[in-house]
């Protein structure tokens, strides 16, 4: 259904909800009773939950769009339960898209938000998301009550969403609505359970949620201060694949009573969900204290633990936020910790990571940035700058390197050393490398025929991409000579099937293209990849290059790189030369080709000098 407001609905404001609005078959008598069916969840302002998590990551991953919201509409505020593409948690529900999914059994789809008379003028259309479109499922309860919607969002419009998106979109929304009423059941469950972890006896997520919440409202809080410890069992999917889930039960059982053994008045502990335990600290005495009780915990819960008639060893990793929060809720002292543990597990096992503000903001401010990045082909706001190469004999611009530049919106010139690990960790790395290949072939079939044009692949562009398919296409589509394109690559993207990685190579080489090692002396140094595989000029890092004046080790090293080159039929690249000492070095050592500062800083492509000659005494 592509709109499905009444006119009566057109014309109705949402300060305050109007009950007459209901309409398509609600069962509820008034807004009252969606209200009261809503309260009745209990789910409100609870925390993370990888139940509803996982359903947003499924839409985001078939849709392809950057927003997906569970909403659960209340009052006076649209909360959300899980979302990905957005920071916010909530929203006045006076002006929210979602408000008015509610209002039909049938899903409310706008493919373009600025057409449409109300919708148009909506923050989320004229704010910093500047959305384009909607899609919204209501979520049903077993009543026929809509207590929210399951909801998509996109920059872009989208007329093409057609019956068969509809169709999987209410499934999931179906999915919500089974979850939260099986989240409502287990809630009213004995008192007893409703407080405690069926398997561990600890205090559940919601309890010791609850508990945070309590320490952080007495009146001493601020001034003792008090700290939230996530701990995490190192490689438990491992436990339970190697000796079954009896043995991973067993294993939860033995941490929880272990804890236990440290809990007192100042302590309180419950686990979260699977692996994951929580304990409070309601009152910090000193830095040196908490440290020595967070290395009590891990020695405590590292120690043997006898199952199923052998010995496993654990370890753990924990991580610390200290609090009060500023704004004084149990969640965001619980998401501090959260953002601890997944940094401390990124370290290895066995680690300890406290919570910084800093830190967390910067990975805020990167996802932020991968959601923005998902549109920066659409909306040109790439471009490739071109830095030269020059020939060390004669002095003569030979080539250039198309170096990949984002200018957002809001940011201004963002670097790919910024950007780019973004794109490799969203899986967008792909789509970009394809882009800057295209352009780089398009802009060089303009300059001088005797001028190459080299571009960077990733690793992982170079592992998971058909690689030579779409280097013919751009070399087929831009009319490039294959001999005139160089693809650098680095030793990453080596480190993987000997012989996949020749056979791509070969393929690569078959077309005409010129391979270079990019980084060569700071990655394995794998001689053999020289001798093996099909490379025909090795880069040297600028690493070297910037020291080779003043160190002798240095300068033989890059004398010994270019002598043997020589002997394996390559070229040398020097990178990064910019002094001219720097360049009768590399010179006389033997490289065949500079690159740096010294002779040119990348540049758009309008202000290249491709006839330009540098000339050092």
């Amino acid at each position: 259904m592509m709109e499905n407001l009444t006119e009566g609905q057109e014309r109705a404001e949402y300060g305050t909800f109007d009950a007459s609005l209901l309409s398509g078959g609600l069962i509820a008598r008034s807004e009252a009773d969606r209200l009261d069916a809503l309260s009745d969840l209990n789910i409100m302002d609870t925390p993370p939950d990888e139940r509803f998590d996982r359903v947003v990551r499924l839409a985001t991953a078939y849709f392809g769009m950057p927003v997906c919201k569970i909403t659960l509409v209340g009052k006076d505020r649209n909360w959300y339960k899980a979302c990905a593409g957005t920071r916010e948690t909530d929203a006045p529900r006076s002006k929210a898209i979602c408000s008015y999914a509610i209002l039909s059994n049938e899903p409310l789809v706008v493919p373009d938000l600025t057409e449409h008379p109300r919708f148009r003028t909506y923050p989320a259309v004229t704010g910093n998301g500047k959305f384009r479109f909607y899609a919204g499922a209501p979520i049903t309860l077993e009543n026929g009550i809509r207590v929210g919607s399951f909801c998509l969002m996109d920059t872009k419009p989208h007329p093409e969403f057609g019956e068969e998106q509809i169709r999987f979109l209410t499934d999931l929304a179906q999915i919500v609505a089974h979850e939260l009423i099986l989240h409502r059941d287990l809630e009213r469950a004995g008192a007893n359970r409703e407080e405690r972890d069926a398997l561990t006896g600890l205090l559940n997520a919601v309890s010791i949620e609850r508990e945070v919440q309590i320490a952080i409202d007495h009146p001493m809080a601020d001034a003792q201060g008090m700290a939230v410890l996530y701990v995490d069992i190192d490689d438990f999917g491992e436990v339970n694949n190697d000796y079954g889930k009896h043995a991973g039960d067993l294993l939860l059982k033995a941490t929880a009573r272990r804890l236990e053994d440290l809990a007192g008045q100042d302590l309180a502990i419950g686990r979260i969900s699977g692996d994951k335990f929580l304990v409070m600290v309601k009152s910090v005495q000193s830095a040196a204290k908490l440290h020595r009780l967070v290395r009590q915990v891990q020695q405590l819960l590292s120690a043997p633990v006898h199952i199923c008639e052998g010995f496993i060893h654990p370890t753990v990793s924990v991580g610390v936020a200290l609090g009060p929060p500023s704004d004084g809720k149990a969640t965001t002292f619980q998401r501090h910790a959260s953002w601890a543990i997944q940094e401390a597990k990124s370290l290895g096992i066995n680690q300890l990571k406290f919570f910084s503000e800093k830190e967390y903001e910067r990975n805020q401010d990167d996802l932020r940035l991968a959601t923005d990045l998902r549109n920066a082909i659409a909306n040109n706001e790439l471009e490739l700058y071109y830095q030269p190469f020059v020939d060390l004999k004669n002095g003569r611009v030979v080539g250039y390197e198309a170096l990949l530049r984002w200018h957002h919106p809001e940011k201004g010139m963002i670097m790919p050393g910024k950007f780019i690990p973004i794109a490799e960790q969203t899986r967008q790395i792909s789509a970009l490398g394809t882009w800057a290949l295209n352009r780089a072939c398009e802009d060089a079939v303009s300059w001088n025929e005797n001028l190459f044009v080299s571009v960077n692949l990733s690793p992982l562009q170079f592992k998971r991409q058909d690689v030579t398919e779409v280097i013919s296409t751009a070399l087929a589509s831009s009319g490039l000579p294959g001999h005139r394109l160089e693809i650098e690559i680095t030793e990453n993207a080596l480190i993987d099937d000997f012989g996949a990685v020749n056979d791509k190579l070969q393929a690569i080489s078959n077309l005409g293209v010129t391979i270079t090692l990019d980084d060569f002396g700071t990655g394995y140094c794998n001689l053999n990849y020289l001798v093996s595989l099909k490379i025909d000029k090795l880069k040297i890092d600028k690493a070297f290059i910037g020291s080779v004046e003043r160190d002798d080790r240095t300068r033989t090293i890059v004398a010994m790189i270019a002598n043997l080159s020589r002997y394996l039929n390559t070229s040398v690249v020097a990178e990064g030369v910019e002094l001219p000492t720097q360049h009768e070095i590399v010179r006389m050592i033997g490289c065949d080709i500079g690159q740096g500062f010294l002779y040119g800083k990348p540049l758009p492509k309008q202000q290249q000098d491709a006839n330009r000659i540098y000339s050092f005494a």
